[in-house]
């Protein structure tokens, strides 16, 4: 799932080796780091509030933050009995959608990013 939230043209750059493409796009980057940094967060704070295992915490932080934000909306768990927190993080990522040139709903990341760079140059 983490895949198919990348933009079409890099994926396939990276597919045909030029991994130098993938890791200097701006957009991807951003993808990463919103993934990774939702993912981290939402596992702590299910860890913090409920009776899981550490491994159970990251296994769904890690699967419900592609699920939700790539508009597969697979579900490991009820997610809505998590805390308000986790569910305002899960419905930013529903608005933060994918990259470019994918077919999921939401405002594409690119957008976000060229407005946080023309708001703090």
């Amino acid at each position: 799932m983490v895949i198919t939230g990348v933009n079409f043209t890099v994926t396939y750059f990276a597919l045909k080796g030029n991994f130098k493409r993938l890791i200097n796009n701006e957009e991807f980057k951003y993808y990463s780091l919103a993934a990774v940094g939702s993912s981290i967060m939402i596992s702590i704070l299910i860890y913090t509030l409920n009776d899981y295992s550490i491994s159970s915490n990251l296994t769904e932080g890690f699967f419900m933050v592609p699920a939700i934000g790539t508009s597969t909306d697979f579900v490991a768990s009820n997610y809505t009995t998590w805390t308000p927190v986790v569910t305002v993080i899960l419905f930013w990522l529903m608005f933060m959608s994918a990259s470019a040139i994918r077919t999921s709903g939401g405002v594409k990341e690119i957008r976000h990013l060229i407005h946080i760079q023309k708001q703090y140059p």
